[in-house]
């Protein structure tokens, strides 16, 4: 497919992959997972960031996804509907951040955040589901599971979660929306 979206706009293009949060699950042969997870921490490793996502979300809480960098914030949004809190949550992210890259799982708002983050040339990604592809990665898992302490939005139940009283993901909790 790439081929063919070339030859329409040429080769000086560089084009991303809508689906990179999301490197386990939906794919027959899972090995791409082995390289994709230590790619995608390598985009953080080292790096001070702000996580930008639903206030059930949770990344990295219970695995390994984030521990390469250097420090964390976190800006806890509305589990759904964010959209309606666009102009407040980017407010806050400018407020709190210094140098920060920002990481954003918040549905469709964290990609129109990183568009308008990245126009004032601030470096934000929105990595969508990579937390849950990674847990199900970790688990093995064949199909769309409930992840324990998580919103899991494709799971049966998964919007119901309880309260998270880890003291690594709650020190990190700089603001809430």
């Amino acid at each position: 497919i790439t081929d063919l979206i070339r030859s329409y706009h040429g080769t000086d293009k560089v084009f991303g992959d809508t689906q990179i949060s999301r490197p386990y699950i939906a794919w027959k042969t899972k090995k791409n997972a082995d390289i994709m997870f230590p790619r995608l921490k390598g985009l953080w490793e080292g790096k001070d960031i702000i996580i930008v996502e639903g206030v059930k979300t949770r990344l990295g809480v219970g695995n390994d996804l984030f521990t390469g960098a250097k420090s964390i914030k976190r800006i806890l949004g509305p589990a759904t509907n964010a959209f309606d809190h666009l102009d407040e949550i980017l407010a806050k992210i400018e407020e709190v951040r210094t140098n920060e890259m920002v990481i954003m799982a918040l549905g469709p708002t964290a990609t129109i955040l990183a568009a308008e983050l990245s126009a004032k040339g601030i470096q934000a990604i929105d990595i969508g589901h990579v937390d849950i592809e990674y847990e199900w990665y970790l688990r093995g898992s064949k199909s769309h599971e409930l992840i324990p302490g998580k919103f899991t939005n494709e799971a049966a139940q998964g919007s119901n979660v309880d309260d998270c009283d880890d003291t690594w993901y709650t020190s990190q909790i700089v603001a809430r929306i």
